[in-house]
């Protein structure tokens, strides 16, 4: 059993709350642990040298055998497949994915590309990884290292490219087979019409999909993002028009891939 869809970001958007929900279907099986993400790092050594890069070996699968083993717990439900964020922003891995398993189906969450990196600094800077006190210190750094070879997860800026990156997974897979969601498409009604969205892309039962837990998983996260505010500076207005700044061009390349209107992405993080 291979997988016949997959989650593929972006991180800081909810899909761990995906994760758990599409779990929780009858009709769906997800992978025993969330964010396998061997498509992005398949047969790699995984030889990273930034803050707490060594995690990344003993949380990723490498070798397609051991991927696939993932699935064999699969008993015939009609959508198969894994949740790995990092899948979105690395170079080659819409083109492994397309080798592997080209029928499977694409599915994004984006959130404000401003505030996803905000969240993922401050997460960082939360578990004692991040060794710059700003963001914007962070994100000048982040050519050095990528040249130093520290891992995907510094890349605060570049992952928020959404447009760059989702183009490579329109260019290689049919537009019936990505399905593309807001971050802030959780907020009406709890999550439920995203959910159902999601369940209806993927041909499984609305009806038969459990909501309940939507707002307690969002809530940790939360949590931990407003204790996070309480230990650092908050962004200046300076740095948040900055930043933005960066995205802009990117974001207005989204709007026509996605025909959707991202302009509330323009006005410093979304505000």
């Amino acid at each position: 059993m291979l997988p016949n869809f997959l989650v593929i970001g972006s991180s800081r958007s909810g899909t761990t709350s995906l994760y758990h929900h599409l779990g929780q279907h009858p009709q769906a099986y997800v992978t025993p642990v969330i964010e396998p993400r061997f498509f992005a790092f398949e047969d790699s050594a995984l030889d990273f040298s930034g803050p707490g890069d060594q995690l990344l070996r003993h949380r990723v699968v490498t070798r397609w055998d051991d991927y696939v083993d993932l699935f064999t717990a699969a008993r015939g439900q009609r959508a198969v497949g894994e949740v790995s964020p990092a899948y979105l922003c690395s170079a080659e891995t819409a083109r492994r994915i397309h080798r592997r398993v080209p029928a499977a189906r694409i599915l994004a969450i984006l959130r404000n590309p401003v505030e996803r990196a905000i969240s993922s600094f401050c997460l960082e800077r939360l578990d004692g990884f991040e060794p710059e006190h700003s963001l914007r210190a962070a994100i000048g750094k982040e050519e050095a290292r990528r040249e130093a070879n520290w891992s995907y997860v510094w890349r605060y800026h570049h992952r928020g490219r959404y447009h760059q990156h989702l183009r490579r997974y329109f260019d290689l897979f049919p537009k019936e087979q990505i399905g593309v969601w807001l971050y802030e498409d959780w907020e009406p009604d709890g999550g439920q019409t995203l959910l159902n969205a999601v369940f209806a892309f993927l041909g499984l039962d609305p009806d038969l999909g459990a909501t309940d837990e939507v707002v307690r998983l969002n809530t940790t996260g939360a949590d931990r993002f407003r204790t996070c505010r309480l230990e650092r500076s908050e962004p200046s207005e300076e740095d948040l028009a900055w930043l933005t700044e960066l995205y802009r061009d990117d974001i207005a390349r989204l709007e026509e891939l996605l025909c959707r209107d991202l302009s509330h992405w323009r006005r410093f993080g979304g505000s």
